[in-house]
């Protein structure tokens, strides 16, 4: 009996300099994928996501801002040929899997959906595309961000969100992501993030400020929210029905249980809230765990963070990663010998 999967896909925070560029090297579909976005967007995304062994070297620093100014689209980009390659290498090894459950973190919520084949590539390329310029025209006028807030003691309560989110008897930050039961991210104003950076210096919790250009997934976003909304209205974008359950990032019953997305017009919906209220992904992963009791979770893209956070809260799911050559050949492997640790040859001992 094979083994109840779920299949995860990354969003901001993942990225690398020389994501999938073994895949590019070593697979045509890989590199057919890199093509065809950089045709539909007039990019070069080859230099943007690896850059050359030269200019890593002599500005890795530049390389690397580049590449984060360009990160939803790069890896949508980069996760969606991970999968791909995912399943021609299925196809090759004559196997078949399905999945249980879909997901995906923040914007990898369209490399969920392009899975889903509720949108083609296409569609997602231009999608994304368009929502990282509509986010960052958003951010001009704000002046925010993100910093992440680890509390490595215990699990955070509804009692300690509160406390950092109000000041005074006011919101003065939002939660943008409940990204695991000990790290959650706040958004809000620059000047408010330090402020309650100050508040928080001799409560044994960690800050760490996250690099982006503003406060996704608040309502200080809610601009962002509507000119999505329109640019989807406005451009006709269609979206099917799902077979597969995919869990939503943002919708959800009693602003905590996230909803399971099938029909059209909902994942339209979702698309667009999401822009503007937080991402729940801790909820995701637990409702995957167990209310779908996955057995196997597969990361697609560049996921060993994502990976790392949901061994230490699971450590009895096996998650896989594809994101390079070793990556796909172990997860194939466990697929193939689920629980069995794959053993390298050495060639000495070959006959």
């Amino acid at each position: 009996m094979q083994s109840k999967t779920a299949y995860i896909f990354p969003g901001q925070g993942s990225q690398y300099l020389g994501m999938g560029n073994e895949l590019y090297d070593n697979f045509e579909i890989a590199s057919f994928l890199f093509y065809r976005a950089n045709r539909l967007l007039d990019k070069e995304f080859e230099k943007i996501i690896f850059g050359n062994m030269q200019d890593r070297l002599a500005n890795r620093v530049r390389l690397k801002t580049h590449l984060d100014k360009h990160v939803q689209i790069a890896t949508y980009i980069t996760s969606w040929a991970a999968y791909c390659v995912f399943q021609e290498s299925l196809e090759d090894e004559e196997l078949s899997l399905h999945p249980e459950v879909i997901a995906g973190h923040s914007f990898g919520e369209y490399t969920a959906l392009t899975a889903a084949d509720c949108i083609n590539y296409d569609t997602g390329l231009r999608l994304v595309d368009q929502r990282q310029r509509i986010m960052e025209n958003c951010a001009k006028d704000i002046d925010g961000g993100l910093v992440a807030v680890i509390n490595k003691e215990r699990a955070f309560t509804q009692e300690d969100v509160i406390n950092i989110t109000n000041y005074g008897g006011m919101e003065v930050l939002h939660v943008a992501l409940y990204n695991s039961s000990r790290q959650n991210v706040f958004g809000g104003k620059r000047k408010n993030i330090s402020a309650v950076a100050q508040l928080l210096k001799e409560s044994g919790l960690r800050l760490v400020d996250l690099p982006v250009l503003g406060p996704w997934h608040t309502p200080l976003m809610k601009e962002a929210n509507e000119n999505l909304r329109n640019y989807i209205e406005e451009q006709d974008f269609s979206f099917k029905d799902s077979s597969v359950p995919i869990i939503a990032n943002t919708l959800a019953r009693d602003s905590i249980d996230p909803l399971i997305i099938k029909k059209g017009n909902d994942i339209k919906k979702e698309l667009i809230n999401q822009m503007d209220h937080p991402v729940l992904w801790s909820q995701t992963i637990k409702k995957i765990v167990e209310e779908y009791n996955a057995e196997r979770i597969i990361i697609f893209g560049p996921g060993k963070k994502t990976q790392k956070i949901m061994s230490d809260e699971y450590p009895e799911v096996k998650v896989c990663l594809v994101e390079d050559l070793q990556t796909l050949k172990e997860t194939i492997f466990e697929i193939k010998h689920p629980g069995e640790p794959m053993m390298e040859l050495n060639p000495e001992s070959q006959d």
